[in-house]
């Protein structure tokens, strides 16, 4: 007995027989052969082939799998997956990074399932010498704070913060000497103490709406280079106009 089940989006074919989210049975005979083939919908990739409990996702070739020598109550569990998006970084060195500690699925890329995933970029761009733009940070949206020192000394040149993030902390962008370029995300409601100073080629900044605490030290240390600092129409608790 051959036991074929589906689940997800994309069916498998055998003997003849369309299999889509079921469970089919077929008699087949001891030590003969069976060809299985996968037809994951546009947009899907077959996620993985369970064979009598062992795992043989890696050996499908072309879409298909062979098995030999069947025995008594062969069972196979196919389960398919949209295909992750993949981040595009416009920055190899960024990516390096961020491939080597977030990759999950190994497959070289980072996709914008695994950046959501992540909560907390910790300091592996701290003192990181070879990057420049980070704008792909915008698809961190399990981000809701951009951590103390993350990026200290980094060479980082443009970054993008996702809407998630509610707190730019302590020293988060401290003496970037060549970032230039910051976008805050809609949410952020608090920047802290040296967090986006030392700064010199950083000239402007919009001040997001949502902001309510930019403490006194957050723009200014060892930072003379401001000559726009700019604070959306609808803040309630600053205000640029006059400035």
């Amino acid at each position: 007995m051959l036991s074929v089940t589906t689940n997800g989006s994309g069916s498998v074919t055998y003997n003849g027989t369309n299999i889509r989210n079921e469970t089919s049975t077929f008699e087949v005979h001891e030590e003969t052969s069976a060809t299985i083939t996968f037809i994951p919908d546009n947009g899907c990739r077959t996620k993985s082939v369970i064979i009598n409990e062992t795992n043989v996702t890696k050996d499908i070739s072309d879409n298909q799998y062979t098995i030999s020598n069947i025995n008594s109550n062969t069972t196979i569990e196919v389960e398919f997956e949209a295909i992750p998006s993949i981040i595009e970084f416009a920055d190899a060195n960024v990516k390096a990074i961020c491939v080597a500690n977030w990759d999950t699925d190994g497959d070289g890329e980072l996709s914008e399932e695994e950046a959501a995933a992540v909560s907390d970029l910790g300091d592996v761009f701290k003192y990181s010498k070879t990057l420049t733009s980070f704008n792909e940070l915008k698809c961190f949206t399990g981000l809701t704070f951009i951590g103390q020192a993350a990026f200290y000394e980094s060479s980082i040149t443009s970054v993008v913060i996702p809407n998630s993030v509610s707190t730019i902390k302590t020293s988060a962008f401290h003496r970037c000497p060549n970032l230039n370029f910051v976008s805050l995300g809609n949410s952020v409601k608090r920047i802290e103490d040296f967090a986006l100073s030392g700064c010199p080629k950083l000239h402007s900044i919009i001040i997001p709406k949502n902001v309510s605490s930019i403490t006194a030290r957050a723009l200014s240390y060892e930072n003379g280079a401001f000559t726009s600092i700019i604070v959306e129409n609808d803040n309630s608790t600053y205000d640029s106009r006059n400035n």
